[in-house]
């Protein structure tokens, strides 16, 4: 997973959305992140250097200077719009998931050169794919219902069904024949 784009929202002047690509499967996932996230992660990705020391800068000097190294970053869920994110810490063999926002955490995955790792339930809740075209790709259609039982042959169970007063059955039956009808319509 990598930053591939960084953007203004059209929304408000101190949004930004930042797009993680996952180049394994081609999909991509946009993130809002506020204007001091965005201006830090475009600051390092163009390599300019500058004389602000932002707060991800002192999480990167303390981190060695205390031998801790940040592992990974993971999204893991999303609710209201909001992604939740925690990164993964390491030092001296112990282990230390801590929360944090999104913005922070893309910023530092960007000072620490950590992986950002998101959830197969993000993916699938706000991923997209796009063509190289820059054209969103369409989900494909569901196929039509294929039934493994044909309506010929349950309108004459129905019938056998009635036939033999087996009246329940024959309700079943033929809630079945109308919902494969309005499936295959």
């Amino acid at each position: 997973m990598k930053i591939i784009g960084l953007s203004q929202t059209s929304a408000t002047s101190d949004s930004y959305i930042v797009v993680l690509e996952d180049m394994m499967e081609d999909r991509k996932i946009p993130i809002v992140v506020k204007e001091a996230e965005a201006q830090f992660i475009a600051l390092n990705h163009e390599a300019i250097k500058t004389s602000k020391i932002f707060v991800w800068d002192l999480i990167k000097k303390i981190s060695r200077k205390y031998a801790f190294t940040i592992d990974e970053i993971f999204v893991h869920s999303v609710y209201e719009g909001i992604f939740y994110t925690k990164m993964i810490t390491s030092s001296a063999g112990d282990t230390i998931d801590m929360s944090l926002s999104v913005g922070d955490a893309l910023c530092l995955s960007v000072t620490q050169g950590c992986p950002i790792m998101v959830s197969e339930e993000v993916w699938t809740k706000f991923g997209i794919r796009i063509n190289e075209d820059g054209s969103v790709v369409t989900p494909k259609k569901k196929e039509k219902y294929k039934p493994v039982v044909t309506l010929e042959s349950l309108e004459k169970m129905l019938q056998k069904a009635i036939d033999n007063e087996e009246y329940e059955i024959a309700s079943q039956i033929r809630d079945k024949i109308k919902t494969m009808k309005g499936e295959l319509d």
